[in-house]
């Protein structure tokens, strides 16, 4: 399904490295029918806005019931799946509410 631009997040832009740590914390509320989170890498400085760099995409049920579990995802390129595009760490916490 479509992402709706209000379930969208983004965190600040960091200028001035190529290594940026943005330590952002960040909600999203699921439905019982999501099942992977998308995430897009841009670059973003004062020449260019919004370069894409990659994305990846993360399988919730591995996370099910963790919490702040980090791992490092690989960025897939999308103008060349050949080329590397890096990789991103994250710390994920996913939770399941069950109501009976």
């Amino acid at each position: 399904r479509r992402v709706r631009e209000s379930e969208m997040k983004r965190t600040s832009t960091i200028y001035g490295t190529l290594d940026p740590r943005w330590r952002e914390k960040m909600e999203f509320r699921v439905t019982k029918s999501t099942t992977s989170l998308h995430v897009i890498v841009l670059d973003e400085d004062f020449k260019t806005k919004g370069e894409y760099i990659g994305r990846c995409d993360i399988l919730l049920n591995e996370y099910e019931n963790q919490k702040d579990k980090g791992s490092w995802f690989k960025l897939i390129n999308m103008k060349d799946k050949n080329k590397d595009a890096g990789e991103i760490f994250l710390k994920i916490s996913y939770s399941v509410d069950r109501f009976i």
